[in-house]
């Protein structure tokens, strides 16, 4: 009995300034708190063993063999000996075989806690209507890209369960959160549709201005091929106004015109090579022959 008391009175070690009362037969530390365990009669308690002292998150509390627990908190997390309110013990009965509850609840955590219980308490019908919504919710999301969902039908399920139980103000509160979850979904796939939409707009001007841009491309590529003549590019010993002239010949050896290079033109590595011309076409009496004063000339490949 003393071992089991010294250890009592070691645990209590740190909760401030004790009175030691000794007794013949044990000794025991007594805290300056008021603890109504300790008004029990001894003798009614001598084979019991001594109560556990075990830390709280905001205090400290002691179970009682018979499931009776007494505790105290403190701002501090610790016992306050300077504040008679924080020594104050308050003793819980619990029933049998029951585990020790906390003296204080959180008001919010409590409020979340009911509702949670009424959530799963709907009755049959509710609960039913519930499933099926969610699953139609379900299938309207599953597999496909944001732009592409819709929830009308889940939104009319929803307005038509708040028409059928007008009194049920708990119902009504479960449905307004749900409609509110599936209007913040809702507000996510108009914006992407919107996003979407200017994609595609802006794709279809790129896609119309790339075909203006080949359309004058090609255009262009068709004037700068449009040759005034074709032929090899040989010599000639005519001149005009002292210019020296060369002659393009056709494929069958004739001679198709009279070739007037302006200075600046160099066609000496083109001699006997296939070239398209182009420039201002005459015909030149004294010549007997059509003319080409040259504004631009091009070696051909024999394919073309």
């Amino acid at each position: 009995m003393i071992g089991a008391s010294v250890a009592l009175a070691s645990l209590w070690i740190g909760f401030g300034p004790e009175t030691w009362d000794f007794d013949p037969s044990e000794v025991r530390a007594v805290p300056r708190v008021r603890a109504s365990w300790h008004a029990v009669n001894r003798s009614d308690r001598a084979s019991e063993p001594p109560p556990a002292i075990t830390p709280r998150s905001r205090g400290w509390k002691t179970e009682e063999p018979d499931g009776r627990r007494a505790s105290f908190e403190s701002s501090s997390g610790r016992p306050d000996h300077d504040a008679d309110a924080s020594r104050d013990l308050q003793i819980h009965d619990l029933e049998p075989g029951s585990s020790p509850v906390e003296s204080r609840h959180d008001d919010a955590d409590a409020e979340q806690a009911e509702f949670r219980v009424q959530r799963r308490n709907w009755p049959p019908e509710i609960a039913s209507a519930f499933e099926r919504l969610e699953m139609a919710q379900r299938a309207a999301m599953m597999g496909l890209p944001i732009e592409a969902w819709r929830f009308d039908t889940v939104r009319a399920g929803y307005e038509e369960m708040l028409k059928t139980h007008r009194d049920n103000s708990s119902l009504h509160e479960e449905i307004r959160v749900r409609l509110a979850s599936l209007s913040r979904l809702e507000r996510g796939a108009d914006a992407a549709r919107k996003v979407d939409q200017i994609l595609e707009r802006s794709h279809q001007r790129d896609r119309a201005l790339a075909q203006v841009a080949s359309s004058l491309a090609s255009e262009q590529r068709a004037q700068a091929r449009a040759f005034h003549a074709i032929g090899m590019i040989q010599p000639s010993s005519k001149r005009n106004q002292g210019r020296k002239l060369y002659t393009l010949i056709g494929p069958n050896g004739s001679r198709r015109a009279y070739l007037d290079i302006p200075p600046g033109v160099e066609v000496e590595n083109l001699i006997s090579h296939r070239v398209g011309v182009r420039g201002a076409v005459n015909y030149d009496e004294t010549l007997g022959s059509r003319l080409i004063t040259v504004r631009d000339i091009e070696e051909l490949s024999v394919q073309e």
